[in-house]
């Protein structure tokens, strides 16, 4: 009779993790769904009066950005006291930047560069709050003008996605 109870016991269990695993699973696909369903793509390109290496330290400047972009409210380092550089000579910080849009909504994220290549690619990824990545490419067109071309793809909080949504100048 033990060995028969024990059987069926055994013989239970599996099928109750495989109830929890599908649980799991289902709700897994659900956040994923959600997530994609928020995913956003920005483009824009520039064309540049001035050489790429030029375009490329304004850019990396990091802390200036708010001053040329209306929805950034401010990007810091993170002073974790490690100071790597890069063959660019660009310290490797992880850095805050806080969006602001209108007044109504504010978001954080931390990030950190994950390719430099001057004068013609950074790449980002945040590692922590707004899920974003994405990528700037300089193109020298002529000695004196580079066209800057940004890519970015981000998870956008419920609300704003839904309002960026009905927008014609974001990819979805």
């Amino acid at each position: 009779d033990d060995s028969i109870h024990n059987i069926s016991a055994g013989a239970l269990e599996p099928q109750a993790d495989w109830n929890d695993s599908e649980n799991q699973k289902q709700e897994q696909q659900q956040e994923d769904d959600s997530l994609s369903n928020r995913e956003l793509e920005v483009s824009a390109s520039i064309v540049l009066p001035f050489e790429a290496d030029t375009a490329f330290s304004a850019f990396t400047d990091l802390p200036r950005q708010p001053t040329w972009s209306t929805w950034l409210h401010s990007v810091t380092y993170i002073e974790d006291g490690l100071n790597q550089q890069t063959k660019c000579g660009i310290p490797l910080k992880e850095t805050k930047w806080t969006m602001q849009w209108k007044k109504a909504f504010r978001f954080s994220w931390k990030s950190k560069m994950t390719a430099l290549e001057r004068p013609s690619l950074i790449k980002w990824e945040s590692t922590s709050g707004l899920k974003n990545y994405g990528q700037i490419e300089f193109n020298s067109l002529s000695e004196q003008d580079t066209e800057m071309k940004l890519t970015m793809k981000f998870i956008a909080p419920r609300i704003v996605g839904s309002m960026m949504r009905r927008s014609d100048k974001i990819k979805h």
